[in-house]
């Protein structure tokens, strides 16, 4: 249907297919299952299990994000977009929450392993480093950046989910071309969704995060058309 109001979404999730475990959680890459070691008392020992969430969904479905932005304008916004302030009222991103959970279970050496205990769930929200790159009359560019808050060591073992982006929009007879180019990291997940459509999409080949697809990146582009109400 033509339409007048266009709305891009750029999203990094994680998609259910890498998160197995109920539809939703797997072990975290380094740090998940902890093995067995000595408990608190006299010939005990102790196990621990950590598990992460990812955003239970699939492409184009509706759900949470690690990171995303969102851009909506109108067809006569083209050609003077850098006068449309503030940027961050049409430029938006956001992060993700994130959730984990841990459990554990203790056992006596003779008697062998007890019960896991109930899990313990923990929710913590990165600080969105999301920034917009430039503002053109017909093009933008955008940076998503965002980290894992539950990461050990300070975050040194789980490097940023990052992408960048420039969109060219072009209006031409009876709607807008619009290019898209860009940069990603090889995992997670990627989607481009103009107006509830998905236009463009990245699976990656490895089954979760890890320090060499956080720290590698893709080059894209993609063009299509959006056509405009009469």
């Amino acid at each position: 249907m033509p339409i007048e109001t266009v709305t891009i979404a750029f999203n990094a999730f994680i998609h259910r297919k890498v998160t197995p475990l109920e539809g939703k959680w797997a072990f975290e890459p380094i740090t998940g299952k902890g093995g067995t070691g000595p408990g608190g008392g006299k010939n005990t020992i102790s196990e621990t299990e950590t598990q992460f969430a990812g955003d239970g969904r699939g492409f184009n479905e509706a759900g949470t994000s690690r990171i995303c932005h969102t851009i909506t304008l109108s067809a006569s916004d083209i050609g003077h977009l850098s006068q449309r302030r503030p940027y961050g009222d049409w430029i938006c991103s956001k992060a993700g929450k994130s959730h984990q959970r841990t459990r554990q279970k203790s056992g006596n050496i003779m008697q062998g392993p007890g019960k896991w205990s109930p899990w313990r769930l923990s929710e913590k929200t990165a600080p969105d480093k999301s920034k917009i790159g430039h503002v053109k009359d017909d093009r933008i560019k955008v940076e998503g950046e965002a980290s894992y808050p539950f990461a050990p060591l300070g975050g040194l073992l789980a490097p940023d989910i990052d992408y960048s982006l420039e969109i060219v929009f072009k209006l031409q007879q009876g709607g807008i071309n619009i290019l898209v180019t860009g940069e990603h990291n090889l995992f997670p997940f990627y989607e481009l969704i103009v107006n509830r459509k998905l236009v463009w999409k990245y699976e990656p080949t490895d089954s979760g995060p890890g320090l060499i697809n956080l720290n590698r990146s893709k080059k894209f582009r993609t063009s299509f058309d959006v056509k405009l109400m009469a």
